[in-house]
């Protein structure tokens, strides 16, 4: 989920199927143990004192990070967070906000971010990524199809997205695509929360929702049969931890903790709880190029 833009490979497989007959309030870091100290400082040390790493997450994006009924943050991501601060020797404290919002707010408000961001060029020049996860994208109508819908030619749909994600670039770029040819352009509706973006292909606002793939697979087991896939997942793609672009011993650190999770299998047993072991990592690579 969550990048812009997506590679331009994507963006046009997106645009070529069209074109055929692809909320949160933010409290911000508690007692200050993810402020950086000083530019180009590790903000290492006074995690360690802290007791507490802090990760900023949008949680509406279930399974990865969500509200649980107790009124706290759950969800794969959650709990990944979580074994990597065991590991570090410390607690983790998962905090709600907005998507767009965290990158900027890595090294100044929080440690770290763990959201379901797709690790890109783009985003790599702004902060540090440790890859923990990988997930393709897809398509969710309502059960039956009953206004059959063909994932090869969107133009005209209504399609509900999540602001700020890789799908709201892509249906932005198909839409245009569209337009382009002369044909209707694709009706994007966007929305803060992905739970907003479900509630309305379930309410019938919308013809069709695009979303990461295990966001969609979640989504139509969670709705008691109204909605169903359209088509196969496509364009997998590798997920990063953000982290302070200029703190290297916080990366390595993290890094380290994600890989020895790995490696005990504790991070296996967390996807295989969520049922989603089909995006696993072998390996938590620092800035992967691919």
């Amino acid at each position: 989920m969550r990048r812009s833009p997506r590679s331009l490979a994507a963006v046009a497989a997106l645009a070529a199927l069209a074109l055929t007959g692809c909320q949160a309030s933010d409290p911000g870091a508690a007692g200050g143990s993810s402020a950086a100290t000083s530019a180009g400082a590790s903000q290492l040390e006074s995690i360690k004192k802290a007791g507490t790493i802090v990760f900023a997450s949008d949680t509406t994006y279930a399974p990865a990070e969500f509200i649980g009924e107790d009124g706290k943050p759950t969800g794969y991501d959650v709990e990944i967070a979580q074994g990597i601060a065991a590991k570090m020797g410390l607690k983790a404290e998962v905090t709600t906000a907005s998507f767009d919002s965290i990158l900027g707010g890595i090294g100044t408000k929080y440690a770290a971010g763990i959201s379901s961001f797709t690790i890109t060029p783009e985003r790599a020049q702004q902060v540090n990524f440790v890859k923990y996860f990988q997930a393709g994208i897809g398509y969710a109508v309502a059960a039956g199809n009953p206004k059959n819908i063909d994932a090869a030619n969107l133009c005209g749909v209504k399609m509900a997205v999540q602001t700020g994600t890789i799908e709201d670039d892509m249906s932005a770029e198909a839409s245009k695509a569209c337009t382009d040819a002369g044909k209707p352009a694709i009706d994007i509706k966007r929305y803060p929360a992905q739970a907003d973006a479900t509630t309305n292909l379930v309410g019938g606002n919308v013809d069709i929702m695009f979303a990461d793939s295990p966001i969609i697979g979640y989504a139509v087991a969670q709705t008691a049969g109204k909605l169903e896939q359209l088509g196969e997942s496509t364009d997998v793609s590798a997920q990063g931890i953000a982290l302070p672009k200029d703190d290297a011993e916080l990366s390595q650190a993290v890094q380290t903790a994600l890989q020895e999770m790995i490696d005990d299998g504790s991070y296996g047993k967390i996807l295989e709880k969520w049922g989603v072991a089909e995006g696993a990592v072998t390996t938590a690579d620092l800035n992967p190029t691919s």
